[in-house]
């Protein structure tokens, strides 16, 4: 597995990753386990089945609260009632719940995204350390490559689509 973790490209939240999902999760094929592939699998394409891992375990767990939070927060700003969007997780991180409410003070949308995905850069960086040249370093890597690909994917042009496309949502729904 160092081989394997150590021939893999750096990272960079803000800029394209030059390796795929697809290449990365086969060049992990041959240095994990059947349920090791299962949870780096999952990271690229969510599934509705428990974690086989510990690290899995302990960052779903982590991305629960943070999700949690973000919910709360959404929720405060909107005066809706949240505990039907909370979900439950073991144990309690009171740093991603006051990163998350620093992240919803930024002044601007893209501000406030780019704090929570930050947040959770750093917590996976946490993560990578409870095994450095092992799956925990390999799993937060497939994490940060799917982050580092959603972000490579908040361009402009996107966002004309995604406005668009809502426009013409709701001109439909008044149709």
């Amino acid at each position: 597995m160092y081989y394997l973790l150590a021939s893999l490209p750096t990272l960079k939240l803000t800029e394209a990753p030059n390796l795929s999902a697809e290449a990365f999760l086969a060049s992990c094929e041959h240095f994990v386990s059947a349920a090791e592939q299962t949870d780096l699998q999952a990271v690229f394409n969510p599934t509705e089945d428990p974690p086989s891992t510990a690290v899995a375990a302990t960052w779903l767990a982590w991305e629960t609260q943070w999700r949690n939070a973000v919910a709360q927060q959404r929720a405060a700003r909107r005066r809706l009632e949240v505990s039907p969007y909370l979900r439950s997780h073991p144990g309690y991180r009171v740093d991603i719940a006051l990163r998350v409410a620093e992240a919803y003070a930024r002044e601007t949308p893209l501000a406030r995204e780019l704090a929570l995905t930050e947040l959770c850069w750093r917590l996976l960086d946490e993560l990578a350390l409870q095994d450095s040249w092992g799956l925990a370093a390999l799993y937060a890597y497939a994490v940060k490559l799917r982050l580092a690909w959603r972000w490579a994917g908040l361009t402009d042009e996107a966002g004309w689509v995604a406005l668009e496309a809502a426009v013409q949502q709701l001109e439909a729904s008044r149709g």
